[in-house]
């Protein structure tokens, strides 16, 4: 998430609390008031979640694979994980969208997902004017809170859900534009249930259309895919397309894109092992070859320092080393871009 797309979400959610703090300060004082405020917003998200996850399971008469009631996460099991949640406050409601992923893989016509998703929206904003009736009925008699207090909430709620159509942190929500649901789906790191073939067949159609973020994470998603679903056959063509577009945007989209396409590259070259293919360790080496110039050149964007540049250049070449033996690299997780959070659990790609 972008500085400012953070300062954005910091922005509207202070306006949210100061909608329920100013009427509380007098009788309150700030501290109370400020903790009051943000309970009170804390409930409506709270009961509006239940509610939604209620209606939907009735709905769709299946099982929730991931679901996100803040302070906890469940994908198969329920971890609590404030700190981390924190970090991705897109993923803190809408996260119920990414359970079509089950009616996605088994090849429901997008007409009928369409619907399903028009439900979806509907019975999120039902459960919301539910939620905060409920709030207001339950407290409004022992707090100085006026009806229009709950509808200003209430409108800021609602209009955040349709807000930052085109920017990261609107995350989940994009789903439920059908135009958006697709891509949005198969960018999702933590998601198991997608083959390798709708990776492909998706990138081999869309790839020119995609931003290099989406075009990053989706192609990275393929490469897991690959890894752990033992296939037989590689789409090799994907990566000859994909890969120079993503090399050209290197300093361009921010350092957790730059790091990402670094450890791409390593992904490439165990693919290249694990399925003994050639053209695979050959592009991945292609890359890890410029890594290396540009690391002796110096031309990094922003510079690096000379003892870590020779450090890389160590661990690159240790990697070709592996490539060109054709073995899997001790310690092979170093290779892997493991400092990212995750607020499900992540893929594997290789067993140990």
């Amino acid at each position: 998430m972008k500085d400012d797309q953070k300062y954005l979400l910091a922005g509207f959610y202070s306006l949210l609390v100061a909608i329920f703090y100013f009427p509380l300060i007098d009788s309150k004082g700030i501290f109370v008031s400020i903790l009051m405020a943000v309970l009170l917003l804390y409930l409506i998200y709270f009961i509006a979640t239940v509610i939604h996850i209620v209606i939907i399971k009735f709905i769709r008469k299946k099982s929730f694979k991931y679901l996100v009631l803040y302070p906890f996460t469940y994908d198969g099991s329920w971890r609590f994980q404030p700190i981390n949640l924190l970090y991705f406050p897109e993923m803190v409601r809408d996260v119920i969208t990414i359970n079509l992923v089950q009616e996605y893989c088994q090849g429901q016509p997008y007409g009928l997902l369409k619907k399903m998703l028009k439900r979806i929206r509907l019975s999120r904003e039902i459960s919301l004017l539910l939620a905060t009736i409920i709030v207001y009925f339950f407290t409004h008699r022992i707090l100085p809170l006026s009806v229009f207090t709950f509808i200003f909430s209430y409108i800021l709620l609602f209009a955040q859900s349709y807000l930052g159509g085109n920017t990261v942190w609107i995350g989940n929500r994009r789903l439920i534009i059908d135009d958006e649901f697709e891509k949005i789906l198969l960018s999702k790191s933590y998601i198991k249930e997608i083959s390798s073939a709708r990776y492909s067949e998706y990138l081999t159609c869309e790839y020119k259309n995609l931003t290099p973020i989406i075009l990053l994470a989706i192609f990275e998603n393929l490469l897991d895919s690959y890894l752990i679903q033992n296939q037989s056959k590689v789409d090799l063509d994907i990566f000859y397309k994909v890969l120079p577009l993503l090399y050209k945007e290197k300093y361009t989209m921010g350092f957790n894109y730059f790091v990402s396409l670094n450890y791409l590259l390593y992904k490439v070259g165990f693919l290249g092992i694990i399925y003994d293919n050639e053209a695979l360790r050959d592009l991945s080496k292609q890359y890890l070859n410029k890594n290396i110039s540009e690391l002796q050149d110096g031309s990094f964007e922003d510079g690096i320092q000379d003892a870590v540049a020779s450090k890389q250049i160590v661990v690159i070449n240790e990697f070709i080393a592996c490539l060109n033996s054709r073995c899997v690299p001790s310690q092979y997780d170093r290779f892997f871009y493991k400092d990212r959070p995750y607020i499900f659990s992540r893929k594997s790609p290789i067993k140990g």
